[in-house]
């Protein structure tokens, strides 16, 4: 039963919806997509002050990818195991597993 099993795709779904409603840029803010090279989609959404940044590994590899989004900090609202977001000056580093993805409030 999928009810009770934390890794089960209901169980994802339910952590997805949550992330929704803890953020009103994913809710209704302004789409500004950063990467969609290969495998990897990325993309910022804003509203007002707020910005999240949302990645996924469509491919069956794991990817590393170079994001121009410049951060002090980010706050995961939504992270699949395997997925890793390092902020260095001017921009992030990701490394996503395959069929991965992750959102993170920016600060």
């Amino acid at each position: 039963m999928q009810t009770g099993d934390p890794g089960s795709l209901l169980s994802r779904y339910r952590r997805l919806i949550k992330a929704r409603h803890a953020s009103a840029a994913l809710s209704r803010g302004a789409l500004e997509p950063l990467l969609s090279s290969g495998p990897i989609l990325a993309f910022v959404v804003t509203d007002g002050e707020e910005r999240v940044l949302v990645v996924h590994n469509l491919g069956d590899t794991r990817q590393t990818a170079s994001l121009s989004v410049p951060a002090a900090g980010a706050e995961p609202l939504f992270v699949d195991p395997g997925v890793d977001l390092e902020l260095p000056s001017g921009g992030a580093r990701l490394s996503a597993a395959p069929w991965s993805s992750g959102v993170f409030r920016l600060r």
